[in-house]
């Protein structure tokens, strides 16, 4: 893609500016801001890109406002970073990852025509081509800061419409894998499964919608290669994982119409409901897809799906499904019934065929919410799921843990554990406080210590306050960043992030002791430390925070 020129930078230096002959119109309200279509964000906030710190000096934090209740150099809170990206409108962080050297990558969306690019990569200007449907404008964004905060590169990726990712992944070489939704228009590359837009009617306030899979270069200057995945419906890709071989994982869904000849042949299975989750194997090169199957029952599985893998290359699949009837569920899973509303299935598949090895419900009489980024495997195949559940009186509570009943609200965080061959619950709690909190990002390190973000209104969420970077209620809606035990039953670490408005915790990733997690802040006083650049804000930014944090 062509450098405009016009307010770039090069390599190294904090921030520049993406181009376009039009400025971004004003936003509509995007259904995936909240729950229920409701429209969470709204007001300006301080623009940064943060350093990493270290407790107890803090030397080079910003002149940004104090967070809520102190600072963040709480005893044993470790090095720390918080900021945020973004430009005049509205942007959004929806995975994260951490490299083998320690990099942080953030990757999401942008409305924003002055999105933060960097000289030199990949696309710099924003919503490039022609429109031809109706929906929002907005382009898919990588951000890639070195281990001590320097901005390394930063890309636009997107074609004229709507493109979004949800899931990334980056290899042991540093070649970053992105997945979303994509609009016409969409940059793909020659040779690829699906090249050309599968279509679809209308899904305000996107327009219509495929998925996509991307593989970029190390250097953020080019891709390896783009393709869409989808069919004649809206549905779109949800979560990536990528194996040793390069083979690529998605998380995807199908509601109706069909898949072009390139996908559809390579279903091992027939649908089996209304909306079916789908799980595909696609080459390492994304010229074809290896497996694809359906899952789910009768009734409807939902399209907020996860996929992760464990140190062997098996596949772990988690969906949300109305079916009480789902086939490879028996007497030996863990839950061998649907506890009744929306329950979460979990499911190991064979990563040859794509046959699914085993299956069990979670959840009880109430709805288990799901969303993208909620499933976490161990190197072992031990399998944890953190998500919301409004099965407060039964929700399947195991084990001496940290939290054994009902916070308060209608929407309490649950985390459980479930073992390596799926028969056995060997633990779940609930982690919330009087009002709604809800989990969005789970990550587990190398020592099963368990890692989530997500958010909360309740000003009496469990933190511990002498390490916390943030022991006090901001106001709104709290951001949150969660340390657990791997046998959940101690709190090892729980912090607020957040001003005065609304935050939203949206994916998490973790190495050893270094804790990334992502989502948005509309907070004018978001509290961004260690050095950040201030620039003008916009409606909704991109907001990260990285903690080390010692057990």
């Amino acid at each position: 893609m062509s450098d405009h020129g016009t307010g770039m930078i090069d390599r190294g230096s904090r921030i520049g500016r993406a181009t376009k002959r039009d400025r971004a119109e004003p936003r509509p309200a995007d259904p995936e801001d909240g729950h229920g279509g409701r429209r969470l964000f709204a007001s300006g906030v301080v623009l940064g890109v943060a350093l990493l710190s270290t407790a107890g000096g803090c030397g080079n934090e910003s002149a940004g406002p104090e967070p809520p209740g102190g600072g963040p150099d709480g005893p044993g809170s470790g090095s720390f970073a918080i900021g945020v990206v973004g430009g005049r409108q509205e942007d959004q962080v929806r995975d994260v990852a951490i490299d083998a050297q320690g990099n942080l990558y953030l990757s999401g969306v942008t409305r924003s025509d002055d999105f933060p690019v960097t000289s030199g990569a990949y696309q710099t200007e924003f919503n490039p081509g022609t429109r031809t449907v109706g929906g929002t404008e907005a382009d898919a964004f990588v951000v890639k800061l070195s281990a001590s905060g320097e901005l390394l590169w930063s890309t636009l990726v997107g074609g004229p419409h709507h493109d979004r990712t949800y899931g990334m992944e980056v290899d042991d070489q540093g070649f970053v894998y992105i997945a979303g939704r994509a609009g016409p228009g969409f940059p793909t590359t020659a040779g690829v499964l699906q090249p050309q837009f599968g279509g679809g009617s209308d899904d305000p306030p996107y327009g219509p919608q495929d998925g996509y899979v991307c593989k970029l270069a190390p250097d953020g200057a080019s891709v390896v290669f783009c393709t869409y995945f989808g069919g004649s419906d809206n549905r779109i890709v949800r979560d990536i994982v990528v194996d040793d071989r390069g083979d690529i994982y998605i998380a995807s869904a199908r509601e109706s119409g069909t898949y072009p000849a390139s996908i559809a042949g390579a279903f091992t299975n027939g649908t089996r409901g209304d909306i079916d989750a789908v799980l595909a194997k696609i080459s390492s090169d994304g010229s074809r897809v290896l497996w694809a199957t359906y899952l789910g029952g009768s009734g409807r599985e939902g399209n907020t799906n996860s996929v992760r893998l464990d140190a062997a290359g098996n596949p772990y699949f988690i969906y949300g499904s109305s079916s009480c009837d789902i086939p490879e569920i028996g007497a030996g899973a863990a839950q061998p019934t649907c506890g009744g509303g929306g329950d979460i299935i979990v499911s190991r598949l064979d990563p040859v065929s794509g046959a699914v090895v085993w299956s069990t419900y979670l959840g009880g009489s109430g709805n288990e919410g799901l969303e993208t980024h909620e499933l976490a495997v161990a190197a072992d195949g031990t399998v944890f799921v953190a998500a919301g559940t409004s099965s407060s009186q039964d929700f399947p509570i195991v084990g001496n843990v940290f939290q054994t009943s009902h916070g308060g609200g209608t929407l309490d965080i649950f985390v459980a554990r479930i073992s390596s061959d799926g028969s056995t619950l060997e633990a779940a709690t609930l982690l919330g406080g009087s009002e709604n909190d809800d989990a969005q990002g789970i990550a587990v390190n190398a020592a099963g210590d368990v890692f989530l973000t997500g958010s909360t209104r309740s000003d009496d969420f469990p933190v511990t306050a002498a390490r916390a970077v943030q022991p006090d209620y901001g106001d709104g809606r709290d951001m949150v960043a969660v340390r657990l035990s791997p046998g959940l039953d101690r709190l090892i670490y729980s912090s607020f992030l957040g001003g005065g408005q609304e935050e939203r915790g949206r994916a998490a990733a973790v190495r050893g002791d270094l804790f990334l997690f992502g989502g948005a802040t509309e907070s004018s006083n978001w509290p961004s430390r260690g050095g950040a650049l201030s620039v003008p804000g916009g409606q909704l930014d991109a907001a990260f925070g990285a903690v080390t944090i010692p057990d």
